[in-house]
C-alpha cells in the first residue's frame, strides 16, 4: 500500500525527509497541485508566494515528528512558467496584484497608527483594489471576486472603516493567496470570511426613478 504523505511527515525527521523527497520525485505533478491549491498544509508541503517581480515558487515540507519540534525541508524552486506553461502572463500579474492588496491590508492591521494614518492607508488599499479592474474578464471567478471587492469599496468607503473590518478584509483576502484559478469553493470561503466580519460585499441596490432610469439608493 502506498504510504500517504500525511503519515510520512509525522515520522522521525531523518526518515521523513528522504521519504518526502522520494514521494515528490515519484509524483511530478504534486508540487503543481500544492501550488494550485494554495499550499496543502495537511499534506505537509507548502509553497512560498511569488512577490513583486519574483517569478519562482519555493516548495518546502513541514515535518511534524511526534514529540519533537517541527522541521522544514526545502524541496525545490520552480519557475512559474514551468508550473503553468499554458497560462497567460496576465494570470501571474493577477497573483502579484492580489498579493499587493493582501500585504497592505496586513500591514494596516499589524501597524498601530493614528486614525488619520489608518484612513490614508485604507484609501491606498481601496485604490489598489480598484486597480484590479484590468483583470475583469479573465474568468467568471475573477469577475465575482473583483465585483465583491468593488462593492466593499462602494459600501465601506464612505466613512472610516473600523479596524475589525480591516482585519476581516485582510483575512478574507488571504484566502486568495497563491490563487491562479478561482473555483467556486475558493470564492465561497472568501465570501464566508467577509460575512463573518460583517463586511458588505454586495453591490448597492438600484431604484428606478420616475423617468425609468436606474439610480443608486
Amino acid at each position: 500500500m502506498k504510504e500517504s504523505l500525511e503519515n510520512i511527515v509525522t515520522q522521525d525527521t531523518l526518515a521523513a525527509e528522504g521519504k518526502v523527497r522520494e514521494y515528490v520525485k515519484k509524483n511530478p505533478d504534486f508540487l503543481k497541485t500544492a501550488f494550485e491549491t494554495a499550499a496543502l498544509t495537511k499534506s505537509g508541503v507548502e509553497a512560498s508566494r511569488p512577490a513583486g517581480d519574483n517569478t519562482e515558487v519555493e516548495f518546502y515540507a513541514v515535518l511534524k515528528p511526534k514529540g519533537k519540534p517541527d522541521d522544514i525541508v526545502r524541496l525545490d524552486t520552480i519557475p512559474l512558467d514551468q508550473l503553468y506553461p499554458d497560462l497567460s502572463s496576465k494570470r501571474f500579474r493577477w497573483a502579484r496584484a492580489i498579493d499587493s492588496v493582501i500585504e497592505l491590508a496586513n500591514e494596516i492591521v499589524k501597524s498601530p497608527s493614528t486614525e488619520v494614518h489608518v484612513e490614508s492607508e485604507v484609501s491606498t488599499l481601496f485604490g489598489r483594489i480598484l486597480a484590479l479592474k484590468e483583470f475583469l474578464g479573465m474568468s467568471s471567478g475573477h469577475n465575482q471576486v473583483i465585483s465583491s471587492l468593488f462593492a466593499i469599496v462602494a459600501n465601506e468607503g464612505r466613512s472610516p472603516v473600523p479596524e475589525e473590518k480591516v482585519r476581516g478584509l485582510a483575512e478574507a483576502l488571504s484566502t486568495l493567496r497563491h490563487r491562479v484559478h478561482l473555483p467556486d469553493a475558493v470564492i465561497e470561503v472568501f465570501e464566508d470570511r467577509l460575512d463573518e466580519f460583517g463586511i458588505d460585499h454586495l453591490m448597492p441596490m438600484t431604484a428606478e426613478g420616475d423617468d425609468g432610469e436606474d439610480r443608486p439608493h
